[in-house]
């Protein structure tokens, strides 16, 4: 299981992370174990995430669309995104 790291208490917890922050965390993850990235995955899907109205709206928003317009098969989508992201 993985541990949990507390905060600085110089670290304000609005605080964001800048780019290099983020790339150190990429790199760090990219060179974790199969095993240990399945546990980084089970944590981070477990944290709680704060329920909006401007989500919740969104969310709504998404489920009228794709009934009044229809969507797109997941599969359809997975053959599209290597043509997206090689334009």
């Amino acid at each position: 299981m993985l541990k949990t790291v507390r905060r600085s208490k110089q670290v304000p917890l609005g605080r964001r992370f800048d780019m290099s922050n983020l790339i150190e965390i990429q790199e760090a993850i990219e060179k974790l174990a199969p095993e240990e990235r399945a546990e980084l995955w089970e944590w981070f899907q477990a944290q709680e995430v704060e329920e909006t109205d401007e989500m919740l709206a969104a969310v709504d928003e998404g489920i009228r669309s794709i009934e009044e317009q229809g969507g797109t098969p997941a599969e359809e989508v997975r053959k599209l995104i290597p043509k997206w992201i090689t334009k």
